[in-house]
């Protein structure tokens, strides 16, 4: 072969492999193989406790720039847990404040990322929220998207007996007088509706009574042996007084009773009553959750595409590019993942949903979730923003979050 040829081939040569190099760098994220995010970026690799890894992952093609902590509930002394800004569901506060009022001496907050949808007004959150088994917020359908959609949207949760879950919970209640006699109860700590029964707890300040309604304190009883966290005992105490305020406390909720419903009808002080507090559907106690919109991983499957209709997301939401937080599982339950990338910066620019799904399985999650993103989109790592939060100000006071928590068993 003389020169002229051999030029020639290594002309065509090299171009093929410029080809390829180019089809690799823009191949798009459902062909990468499973795991293969989660190692790109090995020197960032670090274990923050046996069975709680973080890892960012710096990926050219967007640009993007990833956070991932992966949980191994197999550990007894981690678990994932909520917390609400100011412990108020009125409020809101930054998720670097949180982490630090909440470290204790055999308690360390390991990681913590935003959580729910709120109002930025109130900051109150726009789904249900349990901290510790107890609501902070119980209530049914769709509060976020178009008042004609009735789905309800998915959240995530954390079972009392450690099982991570996505679903499309509804609150779900009953209050039980002491003849045994039942009344469906609308929710917690949510706006009275037309003969509503409302419970309120702390994490509200004072309640006022409309003019037609009813109140009754409660004193929550402390049983010796509580064999379920979705069941309360109480006694009544009193009736609201004259001035039709009241506050609650952790010991005294209040319970709320509107238009015509017959609740407190031939009901007394000293009276005890029972209260079953859960989830439609129902998938036993929850020791936690959290609201979210919408799911985009299903057993295994990007989901996103399909979000419009099946949880009413907008295009202007699902097919734009803007900051992101997640959180999901892995196919065997035992692995929970928290997942943010940056965006609205040179440095990554954020993910559409699909995109955001198609990362999530990349980095071993079955099934997951879409959080509160733009510029609420925050992690925290042993007390240090991971990420880089997209408001122009910083990092962004929030509504609630997830927290991964290791407490000392000994």
């Amino acid at each position: 072969m003389n020169v002229t040829k051999k030029s020639f081939v290594l002309t065509i040569v090299s171009f093929c492999i410029l080809l390829l190099l180019n089809f690799t760098v823009a191949a798009p994220w459902n062909d990468l193989q499973i795991g293969e995010l989660a190692s790109q970026d090995r020197q960032s690799l670090q274990t923050l406790h046996p069975g709680i890894r973080h890892w960012t992952i710096d990926d050219p093609r967007g640009p993007w720039k990833l956070n991932v902590v992966e949980v191994d509930l197999r550990h007894p002394d981690v678990s994932i847990e909520s917390a609400r800004a100011k412990d108020q569901l009125h409020s809101r506060e930054q998720l670097s404040s949180m982490v630090r009022r909440l470290q204790a001496p055999r308690r360390r907050v390991v990681a913590a990322i935003n959580a729910d949808f709120f109002d930025l007004r109130t900051g109150e959150n726009l789904n249900n929220q349990i901290i510790a088994e107890t609501y902070v917020k119980g209530v049914t359908g769709s509060r976020f998207s178009d008042a004609s959609f009735r789905n309800g949207r998915s959240q995530f949760a954390f079972s009392s007996s450690r099982r991570p879950l996505i679903e499309q919970f509804d609150f779900s209640g009953k209050m039980f007088r002491n003849d045994g006699s039942e009344f469906p109860l609308t929710g917690v700590n949510i706006s009275p509706r037309e003969s509503s029964l409302v419970l309120r707890n702390a994490y509200v300040s004072e309640t006022v009574l409309p003019e037609s309604g009813l109140g009754l304190r409660l004193q929550v009883l402390m049983r010796p042996v509580r064999k379920s966290f979705d069941t309360l005992f109480f006694v009544v105490t009193n009736a609201w007084p004259p001035d039709r305020s009241s506050t609650p406390t952790s010991t005294d909720w209040l319970l709320q009773i509107s238009g015509h419903n017959t609740f407190a009808a031939g009901i007394h002080s000293g009276d005890t009553l029972r209260a079953w507090l859960g989830t439609d559907p129902y998938v036993g106690p929850l020791r936690t959750l959290v609201g979210g919109w919408p799911r985009i991983v299903l057993n295994g499957t990007n989901l996103a595409a399909q979000s419009d209709t099946l949880e009413g997301a907008a295009a202007r939401f699902s097919t734009q590019r803007h900051p992101r937080t997640g959180v999901g599982f892995s196919r065997d339950s035992t692995k929970v993942y928290m997942i943010t990338v940056d965006g609205r910066q040179s440095t990554s620019v954020g993910m559409t949903l699909s995109e955001f799904a198609d990362a999530m399985l990349s980095v071993g999650v079955w099934n997951g979730l879409n959080l509160d993103g733009g510029g609420s989109t925050t992690m925290i790592v042993d007390g240090i923003i991971m990420n880089s939060p997209s408001d122009p100000t910083g990092e962004r006071p929030i509504a609630n979050c997830l927290l991964v928590v290791v407490e000392e068993l000994n």
